[in-house]
């Protein structure tokens, strides 16, 4: 839920207190809705190591958790 969110708030925010135009906050909105590839390869494998069961579905969670930065750059 937070990662939908936090783009949305993030827009909002950056359109009020920085006077950037909509593009750009939104660009920059996208970013703070993502997740790092390399910090969930990081954290699954920590969780592996410690034999912390997590579903497998978190590597989908994470690739939509990823589609609003992605979306910005095309």
């Amino acid at each position: 839920m937070l990662s939908f969110a936090i783009p949305f708030i993030a827009y909002a925010l950056l359109r009020a207190a920085t006077g950037l135009g909509a593009m750009d906050a939104a660009a920059i909105a996208g970013h703070y809705g993502s997740i790092s590839a390399v910090t969930f390869a990081a954290v699954t494998g920590m969780l592996t190591e410690l034999s912390v069961p997590y579903d497998g579905y978190l590597v989908a969670v994470a690739a939509a958790m990823e589609t609003p930065r992605f979306s910005r750059r095309c």
